[in-house]
């Protein structure tokens, strides 16, 4: 394992992903919430350009099973769209679990150490657990933006979503410890971690303000995976 930070690995990844992202949210509006007017074909174009330009170089660096693991998450972004829209189904929600709450930790983890390692793998599941949670109320949220039937198993996503971060939290403690830096890394995760998810409570049910909160739900899952990470770490 490597000790050094792999800047042009970080920075290939993160752009692989924001343009995927912005892929995502082009599909969204054309097809879940059929407004077509508002995705310019020019804007896909470019998120597509960008994205698979950034793989290809990102492929020549790396090991073939992470180059294999990084073209499934690519494919499933295309996928999930196509041939049919698998969008608010209970299996779409398991597999945005998989790709974005452990598949692209692997791939990012690796690409810093080139290794995994079993106690790595342990440590990922509270960010699996967090993601749980989080994409259960961002379906619902998704469902509700495209004016469609909310499914029977999402209506207590809030109360479930917050129970799963909560759980994600303790076992973020539990694999932080012991600490090199007298516990105040893991306090400040702790305190950062319970302040952002509590306005998660709060039910959202008019389409103007969810797309507010899947913002909000975007920016905590970020906090929480950082800070993670440094609680981790130190």
């Amino acid at each position: 394992m490597t000790s050094e930070i792999q800047w042009l690995n970080i920075g290939l990844l993160y752009l692989i992903v924001i343009m995927a992202h912005l892929i995502e949210h082009f599909f969204f509006i054309k097809y879940s919430r059929k407004q077509s007017n508002a995705a310019p074909a020019v804007l896909l174009y470019f998120c597509e350009v960008i994205m698979l330009a950034s793989a290809v170089m990102f492929f020549l660096q790396q090991h073939l099973i992470i180059n294999i693991l990084l073209s499934m998450y690519l494919i499933f972004i295309h996928l999930q769209w196509f041939p049919y829209n698998m969008t608010g189904t209970f299996y779409h929600y398991l597999l945005n679990v998989f790709f974005h709450g452990f598949i692209l930790n692997v791939i990012a983890f690796y690409t810093q150490t080139n290794g995994i390692t079993s106690p790595i793998l342990y440590a990922i599941v509270p960010v699996v657990l967090f993601n749980l949670g989080s994409q259960l109320e961002l379906t619902r949220l998704k469902q509700l933006l495209a004016k469609a039937n909310i499914s029977v198993w999402l209506k207590s996503s809030v109360v479930i979503s917050f129970i799963f971060a909560l759980i994600a939290i303790v076992l973020g403690v539990y694999y932080s410890i012991p600490s090199s830096s007298y516990y105040l890394v893991q306090i400040t995760f702790i305190l950062f971690s319970l302040l952002s998810i509590l306005p998660t409570l709060v039910i959202t049910n008019q389409i103007e303000q969810a797309q507010n909160k899947i913002n909000y739900y975007s920016s905590i899952t970020l906090i929480f995976t950082v800070l993670y990470a440094l609680s981790y770490i130190y």
